[in-house]
């Protein structure tokens, strides 16, 4: 957040994500307090933090929606203020492939869950309404490495990728471990699944499939060449 004298009223702030894909989640949470530290030198502080798992298979939205049968709200103000898990009507502005939700975890902390096309995402991230840009290529040769090797996975392969995320706000240290995150997953995991195969939930789309079926509504291209 932007640094502020105490005497005077906020002005604005920003968010700055930080990628910490590469480290391993043991080094995180023990290293949590120097980075807290070192932010509070400046003014800072640690805003959220997120957590995410990729599965096979892509989601249906509305199938989801429906399962949950979670109250919804159109934007994350609205949401906060609710007592019970809401969801997010905002395929306008990230699109039908994604599902987020806001509820409150046992701890009383916010937390924001974003269940997604990990293919679909990939292809539109951050120029969702853009009229020039994408991420085609970085999808084709994808430059992480660990992103690579997801997207290279058979099982992605055969039936495409979901990407469960849950996001904490201003998460305590003494609240954070590798075994609550895992047991954060596990719990959206569960309200995401269902016994009966015939609910529809997830289903196999291949992200071939996925390419053919956006070339088939692909109607210009542009070329830069410098």
């Amino acid at each position: 957040m932007e640094r502020n004298p105490p005497e005077k009223a906020i002005a604005g702030y920003f968010v700055a994500k930080c990628n910490v894909l590469e480290i391993p989640l043991e080094d995180i949470h023990s290293s949590l307090h120097v980075f807290e530290k070192c932010l509070e030198g400046y003014g800072y502080e640690i805003y959220s933090i997120d957590y995410t798992q990729d599965f096979s298979g892509v989601l249906d939205r509305e199938a989801l929606v429906a399962h949950l049968g979670f109250r919804k709200a159109g934007d994350f103000c609205t949401a906060i203020a609710e007592e019970q898990p809401t969801i997010l009507a905002n395929t306008k502005t990230i699109g039908k492939h994604v599902c987020t939700w806001i509820a409150a975890p046992e701890q009383g902390r916010t937390a924001w869950t974003k269940i997604y096309n990990k293919v679909v995402s990939n292809f539109k991230a951050g120029e969702i309404h853009e009229h020039v840009g994408g991420h085609l290529a970085d999808y084709a040769d994808c430059p992480n490495p660990q992103l690579h090797q997801t997207f290279l996975h058979p099982d992605a392969q055969a039936r495409g990728c979901t990407c469960i995320e849950v996001s904490l706000y201003v998460p305590p240290q003494n609240e954070l471990s590798s075994n609550k995150a895992t047991d954060y997953i596990r719990k959206v995991l569960e309200q995401v699944s269902t016994k009966d195969e015939e609910d529809g939930l997830f289903m196999v789309q291949p992200p071939s499939k996925q390419w053919q079926n956006l070339a088939k509504n692909l109607d210009r291209c542009l070329v830069l060449v410098e």
